[in-house]
């Protein structure tokens, strides 16, 4: 099992080579090990709430909290009354309380998502603000190093004691950060003790669980920082938190930016009362009427997730559309405007009108390390030609990579999609059809790989047993527990559930076992493909039982074949195959269980080169073609005629449906288990060469011996030999033959 915990964090995400998102290594290694991923968070990513909600995953509340702790009672401070009437960092109400908890011995948790001391610095006289030499961004002040430093590219210069512009004294540090409210707290109550967390005082080897470990055994009463004092942290004495910054977040060009600060103020409202004394939360902001603070403040995660969805897709952003974006960077801010504007033009020419092309524009911070920062845009749901054109740009960059020109295409993916095409995930809804256990695991493996499964189609239910009770088809059973709509038409051609699957427009139709030959204008519905998995090594063994020819003849393996679906039965083009062995114990239920993992394993990792079109089909060949019809009542009866090995195979073959039989002596019997014995007899096949505690042994073709297991005499149930052989099977004699 994978748990990935507060999956939601931005910090899973590489942006950096080698890019990749955690969520998406994860979710590709339980596939890859066959095992589960639980995402945790209490605060998920919306794409994931989503998938969640379409049932691609699994979604699991859990309404209250650990031990049914009470909520934080949580207050909003509106700090434009406050600034009106003092100029201290905490508010009056937050300082009380932070006096109260002081006296009580109680522990407090200060969130402040700014380090260093002050934003920046600025002359008073002519406004001169310093900026990094390599970067478009003021320098922050760094009291305790005395210096300047830029958080991008490790810049540090000297705090200047006269403008360097106008050589006025009057330079004036604006803003806090994290050292300034650590100072600030020190003079307001100087009996507490507190510590700092933030990149800076975590810097060395150790430092950052030192810091936890000395607040976790309470030598300190106030731990304030940044935003990583809000992941996951849990001090039963802490009972206070303030926000010092609620707004922070909301101000990026982001349009994640209330997502985001939905999650860090209700995640660090959760770090208070997580034992059995009652938390309180205190959020400073000057945007007291936002919904993200608002919402926050009742952690109503579900009325966000309503109302920033509906947001989204207003503004036609994820989860609702796919976006990529295309940044270009160079020492050169001409070369980069100049090579961007090239790739938007080269954009608009050869994707259809259904991308939303933005850009190019400068990024918000345009020059970082003196290199210039320019990004496109781009917004869809569907545009065929995205990969080839994705494809031709990054080819033709790597050319110009020695001119200092360097290209990267960030993919974000959403719900209706999947295959891994350089960390992007390609739309798919899929419609499966299927009858037996064969099709379930491939009906399961498709929704927890995260396809959209839009229907399962399925045979009639139909009268089972000597009781003829009404039973569900296994893959209908297993679609009802998934929540899958299903539809059962006797036959699919012309049906009215073939009508609704062509309003369904599908990406692709997949097909296991499903028995019924699908019309051409049913495969011509389909976005993609209509793709089959069949139960053997095309061309041979066409038909409805292949795996029962594959044993009935002997076969030493079988295998899966990927194809794609014609008219024709059985004759699409070859996509993937896989060879399976067949053990000489194996029979056609055992043969299914392995083949259908094999092909569900197979279907999920060719899927992705069908959708992206990479996939090669390799034609049939017309001369090595072998049908598999189904079997016929008359051809259920066993041949003594034939070899032992014959003989044994066909009973495995039809074992458990529909079971092969014999008339012995004189009465109609199912045989259900026998074995191939190591003897040769002169006897005529049919003739009773032995009876002993455990086995019958019959004569069979060319001097061989079949020992019958197990039996089941017409209106009898089935029965060890054993027990045969103490009742009716008394009667049989050595030498006597039973079977004509």
């Amino acid at each position: 099992m994978i748990i990935m915990d507060e999956e939601h964090d931005s910090s899973y995400k590489q942006t950096e080579t080698p890019r990749y998102q955690t969520r998406d290594v994860a979710k590709w290694r339980a596939a890859y090990n066959h095992c589960p991923v639980v995402l945790g968070s209490a605060t998920p990513s919306l794409e994931s709430r989503a998938r969640a909600m379409k049932g691609v995953y699994e979604l699991i509340l859990l309404p209250h909290r650990f031990n049914n702790h009470a909520l934080p009672h949580v207050s909003i401070v509106d700090m434009k009354d406050e600034m009106a009437r003092s100029r201290n960092i905490l508010s009056k109400k937050l300082a009380d309380l932070v006096d109260d908890r002081l006296a009580k011995h109680e522990q407090i948790i200060l969130l402040l998502n700014r380090r260093g001391y002050s934003s920046f610095i600025m002359c008073r006289d002519c406004g001169y603000v310093p900026q990094c030499p390599n970067c478009d961004i003021s320098l922050t002040m760094h009291k305790d190093t005395h210096t300047l430093n830029c958080h991008l590219c490790g810049h540090k210069e000297p705090i200047p004691v006269v403008c360097p512009k106008c050589h006025s004294k009057r330079i004036r540090h604006y803003g806090i950060g994290s050292q300034q409210l650590e100072e600030q707290v020190k003079e307001m109550f100087p009996k507490a003790r507190v510590l700092r967390m933030d990149v800076d005082t975590t810097r060395k080897k150790g430092s950052h669980e030192a810091i936890i470990n000395k607040f976790g055994a309470h030598q300190a009463d106030i731990l304030l920082g940044t935003q990583m004092i809000a992941k996951g942290l849990d001090f039963p004495e802490v009972t206070l938190v303030g926000v010092l910054n609620a707004d922070s977040a909301l101000q990026f060009p982001d349009f994640r930016s209330s997502e985001r600060t939905f999650q860090l103020l209700t995640q660090v409202s959760g770090r208070s009362g997580r034992a059995d004394k009652q938390g309180e939360v205190v959020i400073q902001t000057f945007n007291p009427d936002h919904y993200a603070i608002q919402l926050a403040k009742t952690q109503d995660y579900e009325k966000f997730y309503q109302t920033e969805m509906q947001i989204r897709h207003i503004g036609k952003y994820p989860p609702y559309y796919f976006t990529v974006k295309i940044t270009g960077s160079s020492p050169s801010e001409k070369q980069t405007a100049y090579e961007m504007h090239q790739i938007a033009h080269f954009l608009r020419r050869y994707l259809t009108n259904q991308a939303i092309i933005l850009g190019p524009t400068p990024k918000t911070i345009k020059r970082i390390n003196n290199r210039y920062f320019y990004q496109i845009i781009i917004k869809y749901r569907q545009e065929p030609h995205l990969k080839d054109v994705l494809d031709k740009i990054l080819t033709t960059s790597q050319t110009k990579e020695r001119k200092g020109l360097l290209i990267s295409i960030d993919n974000e993916h959403w719900i209706s999609c999947n295959s891994q095409q350089k960390g992007m995930i390609v739309l798919t809804t899929v419609v499966f059809m299927g009858t037996p256990s064969f099709g379930v695991p491939v009906l399961k493996g498709l929704v927890d790989h995260g396809y959209q499964v839009l229907a399962a189609v399925t045979q009639p239910d139909r009268p089972v047993g000597r009781k003829h009770k009404i039973q569900k088809s296994p893959v209908k059973q297993q679609a009802e527990a998934l929540e899958i709509p299903v539809l059962q038409p006797e036959k699919i051609s012309g049906s009215d559930e073939m009508k609704q699957i062509i309003e369904m427009q599908p990406d692709l139709i997949v097909t296991a076992a499903f028995g019924q030959f699908l019309p051409d204008k049913l495969l011509n519905a389909v976005k993609v493909a209509a793709v089959n998995v069949h139960g053997s090594l095309l061309p041979k063994y066409r038909g409805g039982a292949p795996v029962q020819y594959a044993i009935m003849n002997g076969d030493k393996e079988t295998g899966i074949s990927i194809i794609y679906m014609v008219k024709k039965m059985d004759a699409g083009d070859i996509l993937a195959q896989q060879a399976v062995p067949i053990e000489n114990t194996d029979d056609t239920a055992s043969m299914f269980e392995k083949l259908s993992l094999v092909g569900r394993d197979l279907l999920l990792k060719t899927l992705p080169k069908v959708i992206d079109g990479t996939v090669e089909p390799v034609k049939q060949n017309p001369e090595k073609v072998v049908f598999s019809p189904n079997i016929k009542p008359e051809e259920e009866e066993l041949d003594f005629s034939k070899p032992a090995f014959l003989v044994d195979a066909k009973v495995r073959a039809l074992r458990p449906d529909p079971t092969a039989y014999t008339v012995l002596n004189g009465k109609r019997t199912k045989i259900w288990q026998s074995a191939v014995v190591d003897e040769t007899t002169t006897a005529a096949p049919g003739t009773v060469v032995e009876k002993t505690k455990h086995a019958l042994k019959l004569a069979a073709g060319s001097g061989t011996v079949l020992a019958i297991l197990a039996l089941q005499p017409a209106g009898k149930p089935r029965q060890a030999i054993t027990d045969y052989l103490n009742g009716a099977g008394q009667a049989l004699k050595v030498g006597q033959k039973v079977i004509n």
